[in-house]
């Protein structure tokens, strides 16, 4: 069970629960050996139901039904557990849940950061280019537009060499989701 890969899954928020028990439910089809799904708690009894291979620990939670800062030792605990940590599905944009993610970006986890998560990253440019875990940005165009500031029409234009520039200037793989869909390392 934990011999071929553990996988922490932080994700969902009230209004979003499908988004998270879908990356889980992919990380156990993968192969993961092992797959926990970090959610609020207020989430826990709707992903528990339809969740049979996963383990769910419900964490701290704002008013609004997403995760709370006050969840970060949980969280960074799960992630020093994990092979590989996937952040963002589901998740909902947050200040407190932000700072649960920039926690996440400072420790030497590898990382798929995906969804709400990346609109996080804006201004984040630093705690990318330092981090010494493995990095994978998964944006579609929008979120890679939000997350780096580059116009729409500027990604659109020559969408490998922006690719390539932001793989660089970020030191993270980027999977730019489209037609065709992109990936660039640095370097």
């Amino acid at each position: 069970k934990y011999s071929v890969g553990t996988v922490y899954i932080l994700g969902g928020s009230r209004a979003l629960t499908g988004a998270p028990l879908m990356a889980a439910e992919a990380a156990m089809r993968a192969g993961a050996g092992a797959v926990v799904l970090g959610v609020p708690g207020s989430v826990h009894p709707v992903i528990a139901r339809r969740a049979v291979e996963v383990m769910i620990d419900p964490l701290p939670e704002t008013a609004h039904g997403t995760v709370s800062r006050e969840a970060s030792s949980a969280v960074m605990e799960r992630a020093a557990w994990a092979d590989a940590v996937a952040v963002g599905p589901g998740l909902a944009r947050d200040e407190e849940t932000a700072a649960v993610v920039r926690a996440l970006l400072a420790s030497d986890r590898p990382l798929v950061i995906d969804a709400d998560a990346l609109g996080m990253l804006r201004g984040a440019e630093g705690l990318l280019r330092r981090r010494n875990g493995r990095t994978l940005l998964t944006p579609h165009a929008g979120e890679f537009c939000r997350m780096t500031g580059v116009d729409a029409r500027e990604l659109e234009r020559d969408r490998v060499a922006t690719l390539r520039t932001w793989a660089d200037r970020l030191r993270c793989a980027i999977l730019l989701k489209g037609s065709p869909t992109l990936v660039a390392e640095p370097g």
